[in-house]
């Protein structure tokens, strides 16, 4: 059974702007039957916004219609689409990172991969933030982690 992930959208950015870097590879190791990214219509559509702003266009000159518009195909290619989850809870200092948690829990995500590894590590670290049914058993990670689950026996990273 493959690996079930949640890239947040810093990932998908990274991933399209440099087609050699970590991000990228991961990207591709979903493309493997060894991960599957789990993606909802909320991030679907943040990642196609982000993909569309003009400051980003400007910064990064290699991305254009055609480049964001063959990433979020292969991305959707890839990726499992789940249904919106239920809020199971609010993050008031970053409400953005909102949407990403809550498909981990609701997807039973092993991995959530960020950039923003100190802010998130607390909530799934704090046994007080939800309730411990609902506390998943996801990781949170930067790309480098999950690219090394490729190096390791199946049996030493599964829960």
């Amino acid at each position: 059974m493959a690996i079930r992930v949640v890239y947040d959208c810093m990932l998908f950015v990274q991933a399209v702007w440099k087609k050699t870097g970590p991000a990228f590879r991961c990207i591709e190791l979903a493309e493997t039957p060894e991960l599957k990214i789990l993606l909802s219509p909320s991030i679907l559509a943040e990642v196609v916004d982000v993909l569309s702003r003009p400051a980003l266009r400007r910064k990064f000159k290699s991305l254009t219609d055609k480049s964001a518009a063959e990433f979020v195909a292969r991305l959707q290619a890839c990726a499992q689409m789940l249904p919106e989850p239920p809020k199971a809870f609010f993050i008031h200092r970053d409400p953005d990172d909102e949407p990403y948690l809550n498909l981990a829990i609701a997807g039973g995500a092993e991995y959530l991969v960020t950039w923003n590894e100190r802010h998130l590590r607390a909530y799934f670290s704090s046994p007080s933030w939800l309730r411990p049914a609902a506390r998943p058993r996801c990781i949170v990670a930067r790309t480098r982690r999950i690219l090394r689950i490729r190096r390791r026996p199946r049996s030493l990273h599964r829960g």
